[in-house]
């Protein structure tokens, strides 16, 4: 599967989604990782509402079904990329 198809299929299970839970997203980046970690588990439920808490948490930190809406003005990629840049350095330091 290519960007553009992986894309619309994330869309389109986002689209099955409730409503409140996509207004729940920090950014759009988190969506999407919402989306793969659906994929590697497809022993979860279909509807996302239906998780528990802390698969919301092992996939993206925090449960956009909280209650707290957020305007997903940015995709996130960038700030994803940074922490797991500082991650990467962290563990070399370690090393």
């Amino acid at each position: 599967m290519n960007a553009r198809e992986t894309l619309a299929h994330a869309a389109d299970w986002l689209g099955w989604q409730e409503e409140r839970m996509l207004y729940g997203f920090r950014n759009a980046f988190d969506a999407l990782r919402l989306h793969d970690y659906a994929k590697a588990h497809p022993e979860l439920p279909e509807m996302a509402s239906d998780w528990e808490e802390a698969h919301f948490i092992a996939a993206i930190g925090y449960n956009p079904l909280s209650g707290e809406d957020h305007e997903a003005k940015t995709s996130g990629a960038d700030a994803a990329a940074k922490a797991k840049a500082m991650d990467l350095a962290r563990d070399l330091i370690d090393w």
